[in-house]
């Protein structure tokens, strides 16, 4: 196992890919402000509370699936867009440490962006000189941000399983875009409790449909969230241990 994520640490110190994530979502808040700016002529309506809630709306609702199923696309994709899946395999390791490597380095990676994300919130609040700030507000809009990776993160081995199926990048991405908008149109149903990708919607709402009234989670919404993630990772474990030929 710890072999396992040292190779995956390893090969991602050398990538610039954790990088330009960190920059969307650093950047990100700057076009919260925009769509402030846009819809009311100024930013006299913006607080440090508002902006606060900005966070955890834009995971749910603007990159926070988009950009989740794109680093499970290249934590479990770049083995084959680079060729080196079959080389990976036929290291003396088993098979599935493989795959909880891959999961273990994926989570912390999807939730230190949703941290950065509430933080770059906190720090373009703070440069504006917006009115309003408490640690209540930060407190909470952190809590909310995570309670919203933890609904998206179930759905990431799904993800995974696509990338591995699809021997790439492109499968998992389109995946993921058809599940975000598929997730939109249920909201507009009403069900998003009971669909894995419209949930983080019914936590926080959404940030371009300010209309739209939060709603909750029930015990059935935890419980599919659970079933999902432990089917994708047993996919991913069956489909790692049974594959011939990678490449």
């Amino acid at each position: 196992m710890l072999r396992a994520l040292r190779a995956e640490v390893s090969k991602l110190r050398r990538s610039f890919v954790p990088l330009w994530t960190a920059l969307v979502v650093v950047v990100w808040p700057l076009w919260s402000v925009f769509i402030v700016r846009l819809s009311s002529g100024s930013l006299e309506g913006l607080d440090s509370e508002g902006l606060m809630e900005f966070g955890p709306q834009g995971i749910s609702s603007w990159w926070g699936v988009l950009l989740g199923g794109f680093v499970t696309a290249y934590v479990f994709g770049r083995e084959y867009s680079e060729g080196t899946a079959r080389n990976m395999l036929a290291l003396p390791v088993r098979r599935e440490w493989f795959v909880v490597a891959k999961l273990f380095l994926l989570l912390a990676w999807v939730f230190a962006l949703s941290a950065l994300s509430i933080l770059a919130h906190l720090a373009y609040g703070v440069l504006l000189g917006l009115d309003g700030f408490a640690w209540e507000h930060v407190a909470r809009s952190l809590g909310d941000g995570m309670l919203v990776t933890i609904v998206i993160a179930a759905t990431l081995p799904l993800v995974g399983v696509v990338a591995v199926l699809g021997r790439g990048y492109l499968a998992p991405m389109i995946f993921s875009g058809v599940a975000f908008a598929t997730g939109v149109l249920v909201l507009q149903a009403g069900w998003e409790r009971w669909y894995p990708w419209g949930m983080a919607f019914a936590l926080v709402g959404m940030g371009w449909m300010p209309g739209e009234t939060k709603s909750s989670l029930v015990v059935g919404s935890w419980v599919i969230l659970g079933a999902l993630f432990l089917l994708g990772v047993a996919a991913l474990i069956v489909q790692i241990d049974y594959a011939d030929c990678l490449e």
